[in-house]
């Protein structure tokens, strides 16, 4: 289980994900917009934490949650900006969105829970 960097080996950070920072402006209608574009590329460990199916608008709908583990980086760190407002993780294609983040010891990792919608 990722929970110490540490005791991962480069083996372990086997999935290759994207994280992606939000900018914010203004559109032709002069609406505010969000445009998600890359950050990083870096390996990280994932372990899966399921996922939930509900009943809702008439359909049924689900979610996956993960937990991804990764170097330290500052541009990531929750004690500087705020992670799970202006940055996400993509990887293979599926969109997560980060609901906490967390530093691992003294600067040595950074902890992403993600969810992503199971029909993604």
């Amino acid at each position: 289980m990722p929970g110490s960097l540490q005791r991962l080996s480069a083996g372990q950070r086997d999935r290759t994900i994207t994280i992606e920072q939000v900018t914010e402006g203004v559109g032709a209608s002069q609406f505010p917009i969000e445009t998600w574009t890359p950050l990083v590329t870096v390996q990280a460990a994932y372990d899966d934490e399921g996922g939930a199916e509900f009943f809702t608008a008439n359909q049924v709908a689900g979610t996956a949650a993960g937990r991804w583990t990764i170097p330290y980086r500052a541009d990531c760190d929750p004690e500087l900006i705020p992670v799970v407002k202006v940055r996400r993780v993509v990887a293979a294609g599926r969109v997560y969105d980060i609901i906490s983040a967390t530093q691992i010891g003294r600067r040595q990792g950074l902890e992403l829970r993600t969810r992503a919608s199971a029909d993604a």
